[in-house]
């Protein structure tokens, strides 16, 4: 059996909009660093001045540094427990897309967005202007997943309803809903082009679906039986050893794929604004 080895680290946070709260003279933002059983460690980061380019100059509190910072990025440390994070701050904010929390969203070279608030809300929007150019209605309760497809015009989704839900971004119609899970769903992968996806959920078991027949191809039951919160599909170099069943004929380019989910994760957040980065 494959050995696994668990590695945990801290995380970093910072406010959110630190960029714009150290842009004002001796402005200030809150940044905390948290190991998983432990209290959190808090701590400000605070302007002093600027460089001689308008960068901002920052003090730290609380065993905190600033390591490198630029206009659109800060990248911070802690000594104890030693971690590092680079965060980079948005290039623009769409804040008429919801009015509620911003559960999930994805984005395409094509310039579309999709995003699902803390309803069953799941928009459409322009990933330039944030002007939304539909709503993907259909969801009865809140919403907790949205991607697209590779095509960049279908959409999947999933939630607290218990329904896979595929959608045509360019008509807001939804054509397919997969059932089969007993409690909400938390997340989804798409393999390859997408005739197959995944869907992990609160019931504690992933499903392996067929979109163009709407049949689920099977079922991986956690052990534990417990929530399966987000999952990750990518290949895999290392022999997986050979199946228990014979795959289905309606499964497509699931081999050499490796499937990791995550029972615990954390995160924070409540802002109902979209935000857009550029990677640097």
């Amino acid at each position: 059996m494959m050995q696994v080895t668990l590695i945990e680290k801290p995380i970093l946070s910072v406010q959110c909009n630190w960029n714009e709260a150290l842009r004002e003279r001796n402005g200030d933002a809150w940044v905390t660093c948290k190991s998983r059983g432990q209290p959190g460690i808090h701590g400000k980061l605070r302007r002093t001045g600027s460089s001689a380019d308008g960068t901002p100059m920052v003090s730290t509190t609380d065993k905190f540094r600033v390591t490198e910072i630029t206009k659109d990025t800060i990248n911070v440390s802690h000594t104890d427990p030693n971690c590092q994070t680079c965060f980079i701050a948005p290039t623009t904010a769409f804040a008429n897309v919801h009015k509620k929390s911003v559960a999930c969203l994805d984005v395409t070279k094509g310039h579309l967005g999709v995003s699902a608030s803390g309803t069953s809300e799941i928009r459409v929007w322009d990933s330039r202007t944030g002007e939304v150019r539909r709503d993907l209605e259909g969801h009865v309760w809140d919403v907790y997943t949205c991607r697209f497809f590779p095509s960049g015009v279908v959409v999947l989704s999933g939630g607290a309803d218990m329904q896979l839900k595929i959608w045509s971004a360019e008509t807001g119609k939804c054509p397919v809903t997969l059932k089969g899970h007993s409690a909400a769903i938390n997340d989804t992968c798409i393999v390859e082009q997408g005739r197959n996806v995944i869907s992990v959920s609160k019931d504690g078991t992933a499903r392996l679906w067929d979109c163009g027949k709407s049949a689920c191809l099977g079922t991986l039951t956690d052990t534990l039986h417990d929530c399966i919160n987000c999952c990750a599909l990518g290949p895999v170099a290392i022999n997986l050893g050979t199946r228990d069943e014979q795959a289905s004929e309606r499964e497509v380019a699931t081999d050499g794929k490796l499937l990791v989910h995550v029972r615990k994760c954390c995160c924070w957040g409540n802002e109902t604004c979209l935000a857009v980065w550029v990677s640097v």
